[in-house]
C-alpha cells in the first residue's frame, strides 16, 4: 500500500508493477496523479463509501460529486 505524499519519480515504478499485473492500493488525495496511476478509484467520504469509478474513464467531477456525497444520496453544497 502506498500513501501520500507521493513523488513524481515512483510513477514510473509503479506503472512497471501495474503492467506485470501487481495489485497495488494507493491512498491520495491528488485526483490526477490518482487518474493517472489507478484502474479503479474508490472514494470514500465521513468514513464511508461513496462510490467507486473506472480510474481510466472518471473526471474530476464525478470523483468530487462522490467526495461531496452524503447519506442520502445527495452533496453537500
Amino acid at each position: 500500500m502506498i500513501r501520500e505524499p507521493y513523488r513524481n519519480g515512483r510513477a514510473a515504478g509503479k506503472n512497471r508493477q501495474k503492467k506485470a499485473g501487481v495489485a497495488v492500493i494507493f491512498v491520495g488525495e491528488d485526483l490526477d496523479v490518482l487518474l493517472e496511476l489507478c484502474d479503479r478509484i474508490m472514494v470514500i467520504g465521513s468514513g464511508k463509501i461513496t462510490g467507486m469509478v473506472d480510474g481510466r474513464t472518471a473526471t474530476k467531477e464525478q470523483i468530487g460529486l462522490l467526495m461531496t456525497k452524503t447519506d442520502g444520496g445527495e452533496t453537500h453544497e
